[in-house]
């Protein structure tokens, strides 16, 4: 995907869908179809400063038609636990790969198979560090919470496959 954007034969545009989710728009100047793989681990940064950035969570391949337009949704997370949450009218630009700690816990199979919850806390685990009472609530409206005693223990256990050092997070330790 990136190559593509790159050599200006495909251009992305991605817009908010929630905390778990953004929609792409990809439209092609390529006279061939293309096969875009939108690789987990690939960060896109909100155009509103006040609007989090999202993480790809699992990677998707989109077929595209030449000289056409293709729609696809993403699973994502956000990158900023303190950022406010994507809407269908905020806008995001393609960033570059995540950093290592964050594309390592990300890439795993077993990230993959885990809860919303899990993999978004994995996330500010990462990107935040927050203490172990220190994670904003989520839910629905009024009824959200941290993570419990076991999404804590998921999410060690992801940080131990990934073979990151769990006494540098303090919610893990």
């Amino acid at each position: 995907m990136r190559d593509a954007v790159a050599e200006r034969i495909l251009a992305v545009r991605a817009v908010g869908g929630g905390l778990q989710a953004l929609g792409l728009t990809f439209t092609s100047s390529s006279d061939a179809p293309l096969e875009v793989t939108i690789p987990a681990a690939v960060l896109f940064s909100a155009d509103a400063p006040t609007v989090t950035s999202m993480i790809v969570v699992s990677a998707r391949v989109v077929t595209i038609g030449p000289r056409a337009t293709a729609q696809a949704s993403v699973d994502a997370a956000s990158a900023n636990m303190r950022s406010s949450t994507p809407a269908s009218n905020n806008t995001f630009t393609l960033g570059g790969p995540a950093p290592q700690p964050l594309a390592a816990i990300v890439g795993l199979p077993d990230f993959a198979r885990e809860t919303f919850r899990v993999r978004q806390f994995a996330v500010w685990t990462v990107t935040e560090r927050p203490p172990r009472d220190g994670y904003l609530s989520l839910g629905t409206v009024g009824a959200g919470s941290g993570p419990s005693a076991d999404e804590i223990s998921r999410i060690r256990h992801l940080f131990e496959l990934a073979g990151l050092p769990i006494d540098q997070y303090a919610s893990l330790g």
